[in-house]
């Protein structure tokens, strides 16, 4: 891919309260590696512009298989020399499209706009019920922007220079592969066998993958353990 850039920058906003959860799947903690990539070929659709819709394959820690996802993490880049206000649309997809790519649609979730600065914003989202993790562990999770009917003041031309952060593979928790879907056209995709390509994102001669994290709420036991390792982790951190 062609429209790989620098950023320097990496922010987070989060997007609804914390709650105690366990990591099913994280590329975006530790695996910045300091660039994105703009989805760019934005279009008019109704009256909404909206980018094209990237998305990366996850393959999750197994003992996550048909457990509910509370809360994800994924990133949002701005290349524009200014802030602009866009709204995020998350979608989920099987495994079972054409060549491994994205197929059935499991969920979508549309966030509110937020506004994002120059850079690599991570963003934390708390989900209510409809995500599951498949049977088979794997999914697809993906992104497009748009300027919500125009309300958001975001033009097409700032549109196009608004993607996702590249990171390093393999991932603290999980798996997933080189190879990145991109749609042949924008839009929201809410909607099973979205229509584009596969191929990997190259950057600083390795390739890359999008970034994402996927939390999911342990069983009661899970948690009193999640709760002792937490607890230890803040009293080495203090001793440091």
């Amino acid at each position: 891919m062609n429209r790989t850039k620098f950023i320097l920058t990496l922010g987070v906003f989060a997007v609804g309260a914390a709650s105690q959860a366990t990591i099913c799947f994280d590329n975006v903690t530790a695996n910045f590696v300091g660039g994105g990539i703009a989805q760019g070929s934005s279009g008019v659709i109704g009256a909404n512009t909206i980018t094209r819709f990237f998305s990366q394959k996850l393959i999750v820690n197994p003992s996550f298989a048909n457990k509910p996802v509370n809360r994800i993490q994924f990133s949002v880049a701005n290349f524009n020399a200014v802030s602009v206000s866009a709204r995020m649309r998350v979608r989920f997809h099987q495994t079972n499209g054409a060549g491994g790519g994205p197929g059935t649609l499991l969920v979508g979730f549309s966030f509110n706009p937020l506004t994002f600065g120059p850079g690599v914003t991570t963003v934390t989202g708390t989900l209510g019920a409809g995500l599951v993790i498949p049977a088979n562990n794997e999914l697809w999770a993906g992104l497009a922007l748009d300027n919500n009917a125009g309300t958001t003041g975001a033009t097409q031309a700032q549109l196009d220079n608004m993607g996702q952060g590249l990171f390093g593979n393999p991932p603290s928790v999980g798996t997933t592969q080189d190879n990145v879907f991109f749609s042949n056209a924008p839009g929201d995709f809410l909607s099973n066998n979205p229509a584009g390509t596969m191929g990997p994102i190259t950057f600083n001669g390795a390739n890359r993958a999008l970034g994402w994290r996927l939390e999911a709420v342990p069983e009661p036991a899970s948690m009193a353990v999640l709760g002792i390792g937490a607890l230890a982790l803040l009293r080495r951190r203090k001793k440091a």
